[in-house]
């Protein structure tokens, strides 16, 4: 298991890595992304690094703008990362 966010819910860093690999294949910066979620760009780059957990409703909202599912960003299957780097697109 990874770090304890302050609000006591695991961090599992997968999930920010998922998303900055997305951003950046969309060619998105991290305050373009943090704009259009309504965030801040410390919030967006603690979750890329795994330091800050996040909601299940700010997490629906990047998979939103970044076109993927919750199942790929949250997944603890190596397999789906895999397919993923094969060119198996995982956005809607």
């Amino acid at each position: 298991m990874g770090q304890i966010a302050a609000s006591g819910t695991p961090i599992n860093p997968r999930i920010g890595q998922r998303i900055m690999h997305a951003r950046r294949e969309q060619g998105l910066t991290q305050r373009e992304l943090a704009t259009q979620t309504g965030t801040g760009l410390a919030v967006i780059t603690r979750l890329e690094t795994g330091k800050q957990s996040v909601s299940a409703e700010r997490l629906a909202v990047i998979a939103r703008i970044l076109r993927l599912s919750l199942d790929f960003l949250c997944s603890e299957e190596d397999a789906i990362v895999k397919a993923h780097a094969r060119g198996a697109r995982w956005w809607r």
